[in-house]
Formats: C-alpha cells, structure tokens, sequence
C-alpha cells in the first residue's frame, strides 16, 4: 500500500512536518544539518538530493524538513513527498 503523508506547518516558517502512516525511524531520532551527515541514512540522502533542502530530523513517524530561505514551500513540498514515497516503495 502506498505511503500516506500528511503535511503541516510548523512554528518555523522554513520547517515543514511531514507525518507518514508508518514508523520513519525505530528507537532514537536522527537529526541531519548536511549531505555529508547524512550518508548513512538513505532517507534524509534523498531529502537532501531535493534542492532547497538544508535540516532533516526524523522521529517516530514524522520527518521534519527545514529549506532554505530563497526556496518556495509549493516548489519543494511535492519533491519531498516523492523522495519520500520513493524511499517507501
């Protein structure tokens, strides 16, 4: 079945929760602030392969993406909801 996200803003104008109708994460949260950072975790490497991205944070069954500052929400939004049904197969 599909990955179901549903999307809401946060306090943070450049921070957007995207929560999944499935664990993201089990046991511990992952914060990632670079590519580099990401390495080890094929998700957040795809969320940062959308341009724009800058933050992941994971947690449960929710990811947390922060953009940059020159970058739309409507623009970037819908690329991460691919990366993220891409990564859910």
């Amino acid at each position: 079945m599909p990955v179901q996200i549903t999307v809401e803003p946060t306090p943070n104008p450049l921070a957007m929760k995207f929560t999944l109708d499935r664990p993201v994460v089990e046991g511990r949260s992952q914060s990632y602030d670079s590519p580099q950072a990401a390495e080890r975790s094929p998700l957040a490497k795809k969320l940062f392969a959308v341009r724009g991205v800058v933050g992941v944070f994971m947690a449960a069954n929710f990811i947390t993406v922060r953009k940059d500052s020159d970058v739309e929400w409507e623009e970037i939004a819908p690329r991460v909801e691919a990366a993220v049904k891409a990564h859910f197969g």
